[in-house]
């Protein structure tokens, strides 16, 4: 495979039972990341990386542990629970929640929960008004439990906080958090994230390049922001500009 002008880092594979490997069985691939270029190529029998370079900054990336290497076909679910997906989480109504730092910081906090205890490993996000993207996989073989830990506890805090902190839209939100409450069986109270995760599965290093691009570009059409790296929301800024974000960005 071609080096890309953005860089790449490795996905591999181990010599376990069967072979993990993100993009092929036994062989050896890469993946574009943008703002980074190949330095150098190390190897070895356990633990193939690559060593990425930019701006002089070194940066050791390692396997995506993954077992299936082609799209699914039976419609957006989680099938393979050690998968890197792309996943979208959309709040209902597409309600605005997100232009309050209160708000925002509630899914921040999550997240960096759901990374230290629940083995999330991101390797791109995006916070956005109404939604979030991210690409994803779950080191314990429970992404779904994960996503559906992060959803509940952040709904729950989210409209707690809408109760009691100034907020001139609380009567019109908790309004339609609890209709669509009342209009799923599922729920008992209030809904705040429409169900679906919309899980894509990262099948290819194209596909992961454009989940990437377009995940980062969001701020851009949105016409928050010029460029993707000014954006403070995003993983843009650690990727392009090695700058520390709200969210840890896994390298492994």
């Amino acid at each position: 495979m071609v080096f890309q002008q953005y860089g790449c880092f490795l996905i591999g594979n181990e010599p376990r039972n069967p072979p993990f490997s993100l993009f092929g069985v036994g062989s050896t691939y890469v993946a574009p990341v943008a703002g980074f270029r190949p330095a150098k190529t190390l190897t070895s029998s356990s633990s193939p990386t690559i060593q990425l370079s930019r701006n002089n900054t070194n940066r050791n990336l390692v396997i995506l542990p993954h077992h299936n290497t082609t799209p699914m076909s039976t419609g957006y679910q989680i099938e393979d629970q050690f998968g890197v997906y792309f996943i979208t989480t959309t709040i209902v109504d597409w309600v605005d929640v997100f232009t309050r730092q209160a708000y925002r910081d509630i899914v921040i906090d999550s997240l960096n929960y759901c990374c230290e205890h629940k083995g999330l490993k991101i390797y791109a996000y995006v916070i956005m008004s109404n939604h979030l993207h991210m690409i994803a996989r779950s080191d314990p073989g429970k992404l779904s439990d994960a996503l559906r830990d992060f959803k509940r506890f952040t709904a729950t805090h989210i409209i707690d906080a809408i109760k009691t902190q100034p907020e001139s839209r609380r009567e019109w939100m908790l309004h339609r958090f609890k209709w669509h409450g009342d209009q799923n069986i599922r729920n008992t109270d209030n809904q705040f994230w429409i169900q679906d995760n919309h899980p894509e599965i990262i099948y290819s290093s194209d596909f992961f390049m454009q989940k990437l691009n377009y995940l980062h570009e969001n701020p851009v059409r949105a016409g928050i922001v010029d460029k993707a790296e000014d954006y403070l929301y995003s993983s843009a800024r650690t990727l392009i500009l090695n700058k520390k974000g709200f969210i840890p960005i896994t390298e492994n």
